[in-house]
């Protein structure tokens, strides 16, 4: 239904939002999401969101970019995709995933539902997690896949990310392999 294959010289802001947020909006993160073509820009047909440490009154200071699309693309099931390859290092949890558009309609997350099609910690880039956040009390269905010695690793090279959402239940795949299914989440 839409994809968007990066090869124009610029986001295309009619698809993608760019989110702005301060250090410690969320998980105390150190990084600030900001609006600049250092951090958020397009490359040989991909997508960089960079990370860029700065210092700011003799600290150490971090910025970095955050795409959504909010309010432009919509979907209620379907096919999930993206081929990415992740940061390493202490502190990167880059991630693909899915938020409802009125968050508020269940209620603040967890309530809401949050569906992590893709979440690698960047001291750990051989395992891969899909989760299934939902529900009060929180509720989550997560699963991992850990890449054997003989595959490259998630930051090394690109994998493809794939999750299919159906009436009734959630399946998460990478690089075509089925490595978690939820079938069993619930709303308030």
């Amino acid at each position: 239904v839409w994809e968007d294959n990066f090869d124009a010289e610029k986001l295309n802001r009619d698809d993608w939002n760019v989110e702005l947020h301060q250090p410690g909006w969320v998980n105390a993160e150190w990084q600030e999401y900001v609006d600049s073509e250092e951090n958020i820009y397009l490359k040989d047909g991909k997508l960089v969101l960079q990370a860029i440490k700065t210092t700011k009154n003799d600290k150490d200071y971090y910025t970095s970019g955050r795409v959504n699309t909010k309010d432009k693309h919509d979907f209620k099931y379907g096919k999930f995709e993206a081929k990415l390859k992740v940061p390493s290092g202490m502190g990167f949890l880059p991630a693909f995933w899915m938020m409802p558009t009125d968050e508020g309609f269940y209620g603040q997350w967890p309530k809401c539902g949050e569906i992590d099609i893709m979440e690698v910690m960047g001291q750990s880039t051989n395992t891969l997690h899909g989760t299934i956040h939902y529900g009060e009390p929180h509720g989550q269905k997560q699963g991992t896949y850990v890449l054997d010695a003989s595959k490259k690793d998630f930051a090394e090279t690109f994998h493809v990310y794939t999750c299919e959402w159906e009436p009734g239940k959630i399946t998460w795949y990478v690089d075509g392999i089925k490595f978690h299914e939820a079938n069993d989440w619930y709303t308030k």
